[in-house]
């Protein structure tokens, strides 16, 4: 078209079904009142709709493609209505806005109903994920008649020691080893504790006293038992003697051994197992199976999941154990399925808490959904 100088224009307002004036400047607008839309008359006769480009600096309401958001960007809030029950505000086809329950969470429709195609999680396992316990040859005395310790001389003292980790100690052995000291006047006798390692063990309790069941007299890491060394004070770690070997020359004070907390096994393990990622799943189904070479026994199963932590990665949280009831009753079969919410937790992972039978092997399948 030619271009054309004016330097008059008109301006009208109306109605979306109203005719659009027509003779007028070109240049003159025509506003829609309903609409909102603004029309511009290019030769006189003919209107054509004003496009609006919106920028896409800081202060105004566009913003370009993966720009990076800085505080104080300038933008149009989307607004959600609450609806406490989720309820079509719109026929199908129709803008709507976005709608959430009470506490602002946006309604949408769960796929609980979908599973993924699952994975055999453990397989064949016949053993406790547990440290195991101390046994009798776990530990030995021996006296030494040295200068630099506290216990008397022909005195029976009771010692005794127990692995534990971050997720508790092991059972204590019943039979507590004893040694009386050398009958020779002296009262600085040390007893020298030789403890063997416990696979997966990061501390160990030692307990020595003249107690049956002997009292607490210190904790040492696995390095410190590797190296060896001495507790000649309450809970006081030095270097000296021999590797594996621990010289006690104080008398404990703190919980005897014969405490609750040594009567069962909380030393689990479960960083060994290779856990399941539950990202975007809210339940898994554990199906377990447990195999028996024969019924001379009766089998017993007990399941433990453990739970990773999104902030520390070494650190495992125990739910709620699931003691399986097995060939007790009808609908009691050694191959059974149970369910866990998991509601997108960072790793799942299946471990054994009890097992008891005659060639007994537990495997589990977990599917999530």
């Amino acid at each position: 078209m030619t271009v054309v100088k004016e330097t008059a224009t008109a301006r009208w307002i109306g109605d979306t079904a109203d005719a659009k004036p027509t003779g007028v400047p070109v240049g003159s607008t025509y506003l829609d009142r309903q609409t909102g839309t603004l029309w511009v008359c290019y030769d006189g006769t003919n209107w054509a709709e004003k496009a609006s480009v919106p920028g896409t600096g800081a202060t105004s309401l566009g913003k370009a493609e993966d720009a990076a958001h800085t505080t104080g960007d300038v933008g149009v809030m989307a607004l959600a209505v609450r609806k406490n029950t989720a309820v079509a505000l719109g026929a199908d086809g129709d803008y709507m806005p976005v709608i959430v329950d009470t506490l602002g969470r946006v309604h949408v429709t769960p796929s609980g109903s979908q599973r993924n195609t699952g994975v055999l999680h453990r397989n064949a396992i016949t053993s406790v994920d547990k440290i195991a316990d101390f046994v009798d040859a776990s530990v030995t005395l021996a006296n030494v008649a040295g200068t630099q310790g506290f216990l008397n001389f022909n005195t029976a003292y009771y010692m005794t020691a127990i692995p534990g980790n971050r997720w508790g100690p092991c059972k204590v052995n019943t039979n507590i080893d004893t040694l009386t000291t050398t009958n020779d006047a002296a009262a600085t006798h040390v007893i020298a504790c030789t403890i063997a390692q416990a696979t997966g063990a990061e501390w160990y309790d030692l307990f020595l006293s003249t107690d049956a069941a002997p009292k607490w007299v210190g904790r040492i890491t696995e390095a410190q038992r590797a190296a060896g060394g001495e507790i000649l004070t309450l809970a006081t770690i030095t270097a000296g003697a021999s590797a594996g070997v621990f010289n006690i020359g104080a008398v404990g004070t703190g919980v005897a051994s014969s405490n609750t907390m040594f009567s069962v096994n909380n030393a689990y393990r479960p960083a060994t197992v290779t856990a399941i990622n539950c990202a975007g799943y809210t339940k898994a189904s554990v199906k377990v199976k447990l195999a028996v070479t024969d019924l001379r026994s009766a089998p017993t199963l007990t399941i433990v999941p453990f739970f990773g932590n999104q902030v520390s990665a070494t650190d495992f949280h125990m739910g709620s154990a699931v003691a399986l009831s097995l060939l007790s009753a009808l609908g009691t079969p050694l191959c059974q399925e149970f369910a866990l919410d998991v509601n997108g937790e960072t790793s799942l992972t299946i471990l054994i808490g009890t097992i008891s039978g005659q060639g007994a092997a537990m495997s589990c399948w977990v599917e999530l959904s």
